[in-house]
């Protein structure tokens, strides 16, 4: 489980650090970005699941938690790889 999780928040640390660039870009431009949910939502969940690995005591464990910990990471990615085409 361990490797699992692991594995699964370097995919959601990489994600939250493409659509960071993102969003910094379309700031200095004076641009919306249209994934700025996503990026909070990616910060919420890597500390949940960064804190639950290191088994932390958390304040509290959303319960939405593990129902958008993969579906928010793979529309960032998706997002992320259709912007890499695109330019």
């Amino acid at each position: 489980m361990d490797e699992f999780l692991a594995m699964h928040l370097a995919r959601l640390k990489a994600a939250r650090d493409g659509l960071d660039r993102l969003a910094r870009a379309a700031k200095e431009s004076d641009l919306e970005f249209a994934m700025r949910f996503n990026l909070i939502l990616l910060a919420d969940i890597i500390s949940c699941l960064g804190q639950w690995r290191g088994r932390e005591t958390m304040k509290h464990w959303p319960a939405w938690m593990w129902r958008v910990a993969f579906s928010v990471v793979e529309e960032s990615e998706t997002f992320l790889e259709r912007q890499r085409k695109e330019s």
